[in-house]
């Protein structure tokens, strides 16, 4: 590890040289753009060196976080059934937001209505959308061919209701999609990455199958990945740490000690001698971000991944 550092060290420096006969405004635009989140890309899917990867940490730690959104609809769209122009199928959208999900379902042949209570949502012509709890809506009898709630069932205070509701207006056959966080994972559990207090429930795969059955659905496909939403296992390293090394369980207080905070905490200019001061004096962290790719993808290759997104069909 101390030969990677002195590697690392060099490298900065010859870096720093670069900016310095080229211009820094270029170059510290494009050191920018490399961020950690696009280095996590590319080790994954272009095996770049580990060398390389550890340079680009060194000034994109920060652009890190444990929850990220990818407001991706053709991901959420390839959980539900494909349809076209005639085949006249609908779907209700709850939690629509801005509408930006079903105006891409559209696009692909069905028929859409939201639901969305948020006065922070822009205002939507273009098609139906009930201004009140999904539970209110006016609608008794089966009548859409699927249900979607992305990101919705954590924070609502009962819901059982939803899913009673969601099997009362779902046609036969119909599905209803969702995604929820996953607590039997290690970033919901033991690393603080649930949005409290806005999270009100916590879901694992055992729940949600009591809810379905209850409500008289079927599950019949579950997918633990990061293709809308991301939960990163930020701290990952630092929990093993804690829990075998010192023997105790990681507190909130033990993750707080990252990159901004030790510029804020000591007032100091983001330049690359002061990155290598904080990747000296906190070399877990540091190691903690180059291998949380690898440990993600494992979490998502054994159903351990913090975001679940479930299929349910309506018997």
């Amino acid at each position: 590890m101390l030969y990677l550092q002195h590697l690392c060290t060099w490298y900065r420096l010859f870096i720093s040289r670069l900016w310095f006969i080229e211009g820094f405004r270029f170059w510290n635009k494009l050191w920018k753009r490399l961020n950690a989140t696009c280095v996590a890309q590319i080790i994954i899917e272009l095996s770049i060196p580990c060398l390389t990867l550890v340079i680009l940490l060194m000034n994109g730690l920060a652009s890190l976080s444990a929850v990220i959104v990818d407001w991706d609809s053709s991901a959420e769209a390839g959980f539900l059934p494909k349809a076209s122009s005639g085949n006249n199928k609908l779907l209700l959208d709850v939690g629509c937001a801005n509408g930006d999900f079903p105006r891409f379902m559209q696009q692909l042949g069905w028929r859409v209505e939201g639901v969305e209570v948020s006065a922070n949502s822009k205002a939507i012509t273009d098609f139906k959308v009930y201004k009140q709890e999904f539970t209110e809506i006016p609608v008794y009898e089966p009548r859409y061919d699927a249900i979607t709630a992305w990101a919705v069932l954590e924070h609502i205070h009962d819901p059982m209701a939803y899913f009673k509701k969601a099997a009362q207006v779902l046609k036969s056959g119909g599905v209803f999609v969702f995604l929820v966080t996953n607590f039997k994972s290690l970033s919901s559990r033991h690393l603080f990455c649930e949005d409290v207090p806005r999270h009100l429930y916590f879901f694992t795969e055992g729940t949600v199958r009591k809810y379905l059955g209850v409500s008289g659905f079927d599950l019949i496909k579950r997918d633990y990945s990061d293709k809308i939403y991301s939960m990163r296992p930020v701290n990952f390293l630092r929990y093993y740490f804690y829990r075998y090394i010192y023997k105790r369980r990681l507190g909130w207080i033990d993750t707080q000690f990252t990159r901004p905070h030790f510029f804020e905490k000591d007032n100091l200019r983001n330049c690359w001698i002061k990155n290598l001061r904080y990747i000296i004096s906190s070399p877990l962290y540091v190691v903690d971000r180059l291998l949380m790719p690898i440990y993600e993808r494992y979490q998502i290759i054994s159903k351990a991944y913090g975001i679940a997104t479930y299929v349910a069909r309506r018997g």
